[in-house]
Order: C-alpha cells, then sequence, then structure tokens
C-alpha cells in the first residue's frame, strides 16, 4: 500500500488532479468577481 502511495505514477496523478481543482477553483472565482463587479 505505502509502495503504491509513494510510486510516481500516484504521485503524479494526485498532483494532476490538484492542478485541475485548483483551476477549477480559480476560473469559477474569476466568473464570481466578474459577476459581482
Amino acid at each position: 500500500m505505502l509502495v503504491w502511495q509513494l510510486s510516481p505514477q500516484s504521485i503524479a496523478g494526485r498532483t494532476s488532479s490538484l492542478m485541475a481543482a485548483e483551476l477549477h477553483h480559480s476560473l469559477i472565482g474569476i466568473v464570481l468577481n466578474r459577476e459581482t463587479v
């Protein structure tokens, strides 16, 4: 289990999903800011 969690593929998957979530969150923030202004 630990080996799978520390494998490069697992790390890459977590990083890409985190980046996608951050990008999605920032896009929502931009849209909300435009609507409020």
